[in-house]
């Protein structure tokens, strides 16, 4: 079993409808920035979230100035992974980031990542 860990920087937070007593709906969508292959030292790709059902569904999006995000999947995480976790960071973990990004970032620790269309 493979531990993964991803620190997320957060763009925006628009809070949708989400079914309390059922777990269901969509909590938030909006846009983050995940590390490139190879870490945060390589730098920052945009992604679009949608956290729905306990799953976060992150969409690539074009590098392109005003892309629109891919309409298929690219990852999914599933919160109810038992391993699944999030955090914030230190200044010493995101040493690469600015100081205004640091209150934005949070870390995503979970056991099993789907990868969809590869």
């Amino acid at each position: 079993m493979i531990s993964a860990t991803r620190d997320m920087l957060v763009s925006a937070k628009r809070p949708l409808g989400i079914d309390p007593t059922r777990g269901i709906g969509t909590a938030y969508e909006g846009y983050v920035k995940v590390p490139k292959m190879g870490g945060v030292k390589k730098g920052w790709v945009r992604q679009f979230v949608v956290v729905c059902d306990f799953k976060l569904f992150l969409y690539d999006i074009s590098p392109d100035r005003n892309a629109l995000p891919s309409v298929y999947v690219s990852q999914v995480l599933d919160m109810r992974d038992e391993e699944f976790s999030v955090s914030s960071v230190r200044d010493s973990d995101v040493i690469h980031a600015t100081k205004k990004d640091i209150p934005c970032i949070f870390r995503v620790i979970f056991q099993y990542l789907i990868l969809i269309g590869c």
